[in-house]
């Protein structure tokens, strides 16, 4: 399945997502998984610009952020993590979606725009399980986005899980400081003890690409 590995600032953080020639169509009905898993292999690097810390969401008196609680979105929390500015779950029948945002503040107020897009020249070669890649800037602000799928499957072809994972990362600068804002989410199934049945919906993907790419306001800036 989808693997997420986040460090602090600083440290390279790593997202790994198995990739399939079946990635696309997938038998909803699939049996539990028994069997050994055949996999592919996608990797993501997360922006670490050089002098930024992460902080708290009150540690950036001049940066309100505010997440959308539409679409089954429950709202916002400050988690007891201080690496993690916010999160936010959506639940239904078919998918559980999860979704943080972590802010690193520039300790010399540089700008992290050229941090920013030098990652996103790592991450933007496009492969299998690429769902949506942009650079687009997002509310006026650099930043870059990504969409991507995985699936797990037997060695004879039955798909088991189907996962997807998006990213979003801006370069925010005010008055008085520079920061990099990171929104990811992964949706899976909701139990993933149960050989990841059901597979999410595509609505259920699609809320939880959705809610990452634009679901993020700047309420004061």
């Amino acid at each position: 399945m989808i693997g997420t590995k986040f460090g602090i600032a600083g440290a390279v953080a790593v997202l790994v997502v198995a990739i399939t020639p079946a990635l696309v169509h997938a038998d909803p009905t699939a049996q539990t998984c028994s069997g050994p898993y055949g996999r592919g292999q996608w990797m993501i690097t997360m922006s670490t610009p050089k002098d930024t810390k992460s902080i708290e969401l009150k540690d950036a008196g001049d940066l309100a952020l505010v997440l959308r609680t539409a679409d089954g979105w429950q709202p916002a929390e400050i988690p007891s993590n201080p690496l993690v500015a916010l999160s936010q779950s959506r639940v239904a029948a078919t998918a559980s979606s999860h979704l943080v945002v972590y802010i690193a503040k520039s300790s010399t107020n540089a700008d992290i725009t050229p941090d920013l897009r030098e990652n996103w020249s790592r991450n933007s070669q496009r492969r299998s399980g690429t769902v949506d890649s942009s650079q687009a800037d997002y509310q006026g602000y650099p930043s870059w986005y990504q969409r991507v799928r995985g699936a797990n499957q037997l060695d004879d072809g039955t798909v088991c899980c189907i996962d997807e994972e998006a990213h979003r990362e801006i370069a925010v600068r005010t008055a008085t400081n520079s920061y990099l804002i990171t929104v990811h989410s992964f949706t899976r199934s909701p139990d993933q003890n149960s050989g990841c049945n059901p597979i999410p919906s595509q609505d259920d993907f699609d809320s939880g690409a959705a809610q990452t790419r634009n679901g993020l306001t700047f309420n004061n800036l």
